[in-house]
């Protein structure tokens, strides 16, 4: 018995520190989302890039974003959401680092580099809440959603008093978006250790991945829900991206 209640609590203490970590992730990947928005102008003169090409960021990390939900959604519990969130996570440090050392005459790279890093945000952000269902119950997940929700919600407005503090030190403007990368590392490492595995659920492996998705299709709260989300995360970046300049 003594045994039971010592896993039990391992249990419970691995699911609170991989929640932290994901939540404290989603929190940085927020930041850097919002960060970059912050320093545009320093963005432009690094690049010598136009407003419009400026715009194609948010842009297209808006249409990656959508897509990448679609896909989580069609491939459901086929994968082991553990293996699903380290990838992504693992994904969005790499591209996001990389891009970083991009020279100023390659802004495609950067582009290209930050759109595809925001597929393992939408990706994290899309699993965050069924992980959570799957380590608590009741009361514990609604404290844990509203963790999760804050968390975002602190890395969004954290964002505009720091990044303001680079944008008149002249200092580049990747160093804004270094403290995200910095801090995400040890959160990887936490979750890597402390989230447990939560074996796939296969219930429809029978209709395959086309039959998956005429049948999100034929969801239609489901399509209006993701045309809905879409179209309103568009306006709110194009409105958050150039209220700095």
């Amino acid at each position: 018995e003594a045994k039971v209640i010592t896993g039990e609590h391992t249990n419970l203490l691995r699911r609170i520190l991989a929640s932290f970590a994901i939540s404290g992730t989603l929190c940085l990947m927020r930041y850097d989302q919002s960060a970059l928005d912050g320093v545009i102008p320093l963005m432009q003169q690094y690049f010598g890039i136009t407003d419009s090409r400026t715009a194609l960021l948010q842009t297209l990390s808006t249409v990656t974003s959508s897509l990448a939900l679609v896909v989580v959604g069609i491939i459901g519990d086929r994968v082991e959401k553990r293996y699903f969130v380290l990838f992504a996570v693992s994904l969005w440090l790499l591209l996001n680092g990389l891009s970083i050392f991009v020279p100023a005459s390659m802004y495609w790279l950067f582009l290209s580099l930050r759109t595809l890093a925001d597929i393992g945000h939408s990706i994290c952000s899309a699993l965050a809440p069924v992980i959570f269902s799957d380590f608590y119950k009741d009361r514990s997940l609604g404290r844990a959603l509203v963790f999760n929700t804050l968390a975002n919600f602190i890395g969004m407005i954290s964002s505009s008093s720091i990044t303001s503090i680079f944008l008149t030190s002249g200092m580049p403007f990747q160093a804004a978006l270094l403290p995200s990368l910095a801090i995400t590392l040890p959160l990887f490492v936490i979750l890597f250790f402390a989230m447990p595995k939560s074996a796939a659920q296969h219930k429809h492996l029978s209709r395959g991945y086309i039959g998956n998705v005429k049948h999100l299709l034929s969801i239609k709260s489901y399509v209006f829900i993701v045309l809905g989300a879409s179209m309103s995360n568009i306006y709110g970046k194009a409105i958050s991206f150039w209220m700095p300049t």
